[in-house]
């Protein structure tokens, strides 16, 4: 099976998403300041959506769709982000022709 790397630096961690995350994805998902300044996120990010996330961002990594990271802020292990990739050889409107 193959997995996402995680990647570390000497104030972040940025590793796959968890379940046990989801309360933390919900309240920034959740913020109409965040909200306002994303792209994806519905606003409101209401219960269960963070769950569903998450294993929808495992089952898009498995599937070669995108990359989907959580960004942990070392010192206080606390989601503060999320990054993502997408892989557009394959799924992008311009390379649909």
């Amino acid at each position: 099976m193959k997995r996402l790397p995680i990647l570390k630096t000497q104030n972040l961690i940025i590793r796959p998403f968890e379940l046990s995350n989801a309360n933390d994805v919900q309240k920034l998902a959740g913020n109409i300041s965040i909200a306002d300044t994303t792209l994806n996120p519905p606003y409101p990010y209401e219960d269960g959506m963070a769950e569903d996330f998450i294993k929808k961002a495992r089952q898009r990594f498995t599937d070669g769709v995108s990359f989907e990271w959580a960004i942990e802020l070392k010192i206080i292990k606390k989601i503060i982000g999320a990054i993502g990739l997408i892989n557009c050889s394959k799924y992008c409107w311009y390379n649909n022709k």
